[in-house]
C-alpha cells in the first residue's frame, strides 16, 4: 500500500494471514529513509519485535511480551548503543516497561 503526502510517499507491506504490518518505508527528507520492520509472533496475530532503521542503520528496537489473551504485558526497548560497539543489539542497555508502567502511559 502506498500513501502519498506532498513529495514523499510511504510504502507499507502486510502479512496476508491477519493483515499485520511487516514494513513501513518512507522518506523523512530528500536524504533520509526511514524503515520500520516488524517481526510477528509465531501465530502471526501480534508484533513480536519492531526495528527502526534510518538510512539502513538501526536506531531503535522494541520487543513486546504478551499474555495468553494477546494483551501487551511488557515492552523492552533498545534506543542507544550503550556499549559503544557500533551495533544496537541485546548487548546494549535496555528499558523495560511492565504492565503497570504501560497503564500509566
Amino acid at each position: 500500500k502506498k500513501i502519498k503526502d506532498g513529495d514523499y510517499e510511504a510504502n507499507i507491506t502486510y502479512d496476508t494471514t491477519y493483515n499485520m504490518p511487516l514494513t513501513t518505508t518512507y522518506q523523512q527528507d530528500a536524504n533520509t529513509t526511514i524503515l520500520q520492520e516488524n517481526t510477528l509472533t509465531a501465530d502471526k496475530k501480534s508484533i513480536d519485535t519492531t526495528v527502526v532503521k534510518v538510512n539502513d542503520v538501526i536506531k531503535s528496537k522494541t520487543k513486546f511480551t504478551y499474555d495468553q489473551y494477546g494483551n501487551v504485558t511488557a515492552k523492552q526497548m533498545w534506543e542507544s548503543d550503550s556499549n559503544g560497539d557500533g551495533v544496537l543489539d541485546e548487548n546494549d542497555q535496555t528499558v523495560t516497561l511492565t504492565l503497570i508502567d504501560l497503564h500509566v502511559m
